[in-house]
């Protein structure tokens, strides 16, 4: 057995192996499209685990009898990873859910740690590591779809502390992560009571122009004018990746933005079929700035601006947005803020005040979760390059992490 080269220095005792000596196998899927089914086990696809965890929500379903041909094979149990090898989301890993039948879909591969020697989520935090992310990139192959070989997959190096400290290591960044899931969990729980709040509207009150409850900021900033000021910049990449705005120096930002001088609400204006609605509250002393592919719908009570958030979350509103969108493809295609203004949404002035104080509470809760969120986050994703190679120990970090709410 050959080793590979240490891709980071690592503390005594550890060892650097290949993925191939620290597995009981890699396996690939059946090369075939299995017919989909309304119910029955999972079938895993790269986009179902792109956040480097299986999320069974949007997964596809097969019979019984598809299941069962594509497990033939290897038959993907708890402990076990999937692994992403081709097309956008290729070189991510996720644990199989306990009690959960899943089979493997195309471009996925079935890794099965030896649990004498690699813990499975310790495997799993190596592979979606910044480092592995390089390195899958440098080994990739295709010039249209990407992907790696299943050779290149075994041959994957890792670290490889003792059992025990893997473990702790899995276990600290886990924590992280349940903190984090149990953030994001409460903010779609409550994204869903403010749907349905809004749902119990569509009936209850008349119907009015969008433009006679809110206006449309339309202040533009040139941000090469701000020189080197860190800016909060409200993107579609930032709502689609975490609904957090990213922190960056203004003269990074190459075109014209809106002005966010207060609590504002964000409707993409661009492909609305993709339904980004977005609650943006500035933070104290910091510019904000949102791309101009947004409508910036503001008011100057937040009681009223919560209301507002209840009209614009009404079924008809997102479907008249779909409608008026024009453009040349259907992947650039935009409402003007003129027309947005002008679709019919419920009136929401006629309310009481118990049901705006709600929205907004759901909206403060949503919000400051996100940001919490977005610490842990940061805190995982600075501790785990440290603790995969060793610069800083499990009791360190530990004892860093004690107190943590």
């Amino acid at each position: 057995m050959t080793n590979p080269t240490p891709l980071t220095p690592t503390p005594a005792g550890w060892a650097w192996v290949h993925l191939r000596d620290a597995a009981l196998g890699v396996f690939d899927c059946p090369h075939s499209t299995p017919k989909l089914a309304q119910a029955g086990p999972y079938l895993v696809r790269t986009q179902d685990i792109g956040g480097g965890v299986f999320r069974g929500e949007a997964a596809a379903r097969v019979s019984r009898a598809t299941y069962e041909e594509r497990i033939a094979r290897a038959k993907p149990e708890y402990g076990d990873l999937l692994y992403s090898r081709e097309g956008t989301y290729f070189g991510i890993s996720a644990e199989v859910p306990p009690g959960t039948e899943v089979c493997l879909g195309q471009r996925m591969v079935l890794i099965r740690p030896d649990p004498t020697v690699l813990h499975f989520s310790y495997a799993r935090y190596w592979l979606n590591s910044d480092t592995m992310r390089k390195y899958v990139y440098a080994h990739r192959d295709g010039s249209v779809a990407q992907r790696l070989n299943l050779p290149i997959i075994r041959s994957i190096p890792l670290p490889l502390p003792p059992l025990e400290e893997q473990r702790g290591i899995a276990a600290t960044l886990g924590a992280l992560d349940d903190k984090i899931e149990s953030n994001r969990r409460i903010i779609r729980l409550a994204s869903d009571l403010l749907d349905a709040l809004s749902a119990s509207l569509a009936n209850a009150v008349r119907s009015v122009p969008l433009g006679q409850l809110a206006t449309v900021e339309r202040t533009a900033v040139h941000p090469n004018g701000l020189g080197s000021e860190r800016v909060d910049h409200f993107s579609l990449p930032a709502f689609d990746d975490s609904a957090r705005p990213e922190r960056v120096a203004a003269s990074t930002i190459m075109s014209g933005k809106l002005a966010v001088t207060g609590p504002s609400i964000l409707v993409s204006r661009l492909n609305p079929r993709f339904n980004r609605t977005w609650w943006a509250v500035p933070t104290h002393g910091v510019r904000a700035l949102a791309s101009t592919e947004f409508a910036c719908l503001t008011t100057d009570d937040r009681e009223d601006l919560a209301a507002i958030w209840l009209a614009v979350r009404d079924a008809y509103f997102r479907s008249e947005l779909v409608r008026r969108a024009s453009g040349t493809s259907g992947s650039h295609q935009r409402v003007r803020p003129d027309d947005l203004l002008a679709i019919e949404v419920p009136d929401v002035r006629e309310i009481s005040p118990t049901l705006k104080r709600t929205a907004l509470a759901l909206l403060d809760s949503i919000h400051q979760r996100r940001i919490e969120a977005a610490k842990l986050a940061g805190l995982r994703d600075a501790l785990l390059p440290q603790l995969l190679t060793g610069g800083i120990r499990v009791p360190e970090a530990t004892k860093a992490l004690e107190g943590l709410a």
